[in-house]
């Protein structure tokens, strides 16, 4: 089973205001069947670990450290060796679908069009496994659909041809990047019906990347917090919803509607000017003077880890 392993990977974004580190020393190991969910507000740097994992950052931006796929430092490669890894190894389901897919191309050409670059497959010939994927997801007229556009089909179906499309190749490992990101609550239900089918059905390892916490119920086996571009919390899935260790992992979940909804108070930390010490010091109710002024390591024990001085 394949294994992504992050060992101090930082990511670091050249402004007019100067440098801003949204990635700051993340260490987190995917281990090969999982399904690990990487949660946290938006702009806590989750969407930005999947993108420096495939290599998909902008030209501002500087990476470091390592990230290991198969014995093998992603980090390291060119742009041609990385190219052979993203899609056929390691696949990727973008937010926006209006934006991933090409309006001018049918949907059965998208689909097989992975095939056709790195297996050197016909694209005629994609077409009984296009097929195949599409009934596997859910489609009924499979045969009808393929050559329709992007225009013709609605937001969830879209979002349905780009998993498709991601798994064509049966990659080692598919990152979902906020697959229910701005949908309503009926899209939401089919994204999470479709990210179900993904986890019984295909043997990839899944890297989920969301701040939906329903969907992170119903998917993970395993949870990793992120706030402010650290990990703050490490824990298999069913002891992050019964008992979660951070205090930022606890106020997550009282802001479920389960919970009271209750939001987490203060503004979202800023990358630009992030405070000393622990970086959620500042919206904390169990902060102490030392949290103001001693930065937290990632504390290791069993199958849990924790960035918090409560438990140093």
């Amino acid at each position: 089973m394949s294994c992504l392993h992050l060992r101090n990977l930082t990511v670091d974004f050249a402004t007019p205001s100067g440098n801003l580190r949204a990635v700051d020393g993340v260490r987190l190991d995917h281990e090969g069947g999982e399904s690990l969910a990487l949660i946290g507000e938006t702009g806590c740097g989750k969407s930005v670990v999947a993108h420096a994992i495939l290599g998909l950052l902008p030209g501002n931006a500087t990476v470091g450290g390592v990230i290991e796929f198969q014995d093998r430092n992603l980090l390291a490669m060119s742009e041609r060796e990385l190219a052979k890894v993203r899609g056929a190894q390691i696949g990727i389901v973008l937010q926006n679908p209006s934006l991933a897919l090409n309006p001018i191309h049918n949907i059965g050409r998208q689909i097989g069009e992975p095939l056709v670059v790195h297996r050197g497959v016909a694209l005629r010939s994609t077409r009984p496994k296009v097929l195949s994927r599409l009934r596997r997801l859910g489609f009924l007229d499979v045969e009808g659909h393929l050559d329709a556009f992007p225009f013709e089909f609605s937001g969830g179906m879209n979002q349905r041809v780009l998993i498709a499309a991601s798994l064509i190749l049966e990659p080692q490992v598919l990152i979902a990047d906020e697959p229910t990101k701005g949908l309503d609550a009926g899209l939401r239900g089919l994204v999470r019906k479709e990210m179900l089918t993904i986890k019984h059905l295909n043997s990839s390892s899944l890297l989920l990347i969301t701040h939906d916490l329903e969907l992170t119920r119903d998917i993970a086996d395993r949870v990793a917090v992120m706030y402010g571009g650290q990990i703050v919390e490490i824990a298999p899935a069913e002891s992050f919803f019964s008992g979660p260790l951070h205090p930022y992992t606890r106020a997550l979940l009282q802001s479920l509607p389960e919970n009271g909804f209750h939001p987490i108070p203060g503004p979202p930390l800023s990358l630009t000017d992030p405070p000393g010490g622990c970086r959620f010091h500042p919206r904390c109710p169990e902060r102490g003077e030392e949290c103001a002024r001693r930065r937290p390591d990632l504390y290791a024990s069993g199958r849990r880890a924790v960035r918090c001085l409560l438990y140093s």
